[in-house]
């Protein structure tokens, strides 16, 4: 079996990340609280954004795992002239006209529009299908998206792990499912020790250290 990353389970402040694997068409989905219950300090993107610093330290440096982010408009970007979807392909993901035209039809995007006239989603998924042009697994997170956004993301999720991509999703442990949507799914729930909550689907062998 082939391994794009393998954590044996590390700690980000007072959180126990636990241990688990990142394989070839799979879906790590990482749930995080989003206070303390040690300190009631917000947790949430942050820590998501912490641990995906680890997780890109250990990733090095065999491999890179970037952290996708939709598009924010800026000033600066609009002159000459505002960016479209194929500009912001071409320009930040060095995407080729074919791959531009299909990211744009997976999507179902026209090629000419502006960048501004797009949903938080919409401008999260093409990030994330830019840097997976060019690298075989990407880190990003649920935060900010409604509950139908969250499930055409996961379709968009779902299409890649079928060509063999795969991902590093961080989401809010308050949104638990029963059962994950997607069939290639890694669980991992991570809470402070103390917490009363630990799980780990694959192996809940690997309890967090005292």
């Amino acid at each position: 079996m082939t391994f794009l990353l393998r954590s044996v389970g590390f700690r980000r402040g007072t959180c126990w990340v636990p241990p688990f694997e990142l394989r070839p068409g799979w879906l790590v989905r990482v749930y995080l609280p989003n206070f303390s219950q040690r300190s009631n300090e917000p947790l949430g993107r942050d820590l998501a954004q912490q641990i995906a610093l680890v997780l890109i330290f250990l990733a090095k440096p065999d491999r890179l795992l970037p952290y996708a982010r939709p598009y924010q408009n800026r000033r600066r970007d609009y002159w000459p002239w505002p960016p479209t979807v194929a500009r912001y392909l071409r320009k930040q993901h060095q995407a080729s006209p074919e791959q531009v035209r299909r990211i744009a039809q997976e999507l179902e995007l026209n090629e000419r529009q502006p960048m501004r006239e797009l949903g938080l989603p919409q401008r999260l998924a093409l990030d994330m299908k830019g840097l997976w042009l060019r690298y075989e697994a990407v880190q990003f997170d649920f935060y900010g998206l409604q509950a139908d956004s969250v499930a055409w993301l996961e379709q968009v999720l779902a299409a890649e792990l079928a060509r063999g991509k795969a991902a590093i999703g961080f989401d809010n442990l308050q949104l638990l499912p029963p059962q994950e949507p997607l069939l290639y799914t890694e669980r991992v729930v991570v809470t402070e020790p103390g917490g009363g909550h630990w799980a780990f689907e694959r192996d809940a062998s690997s309890p967090p250290p005292s």
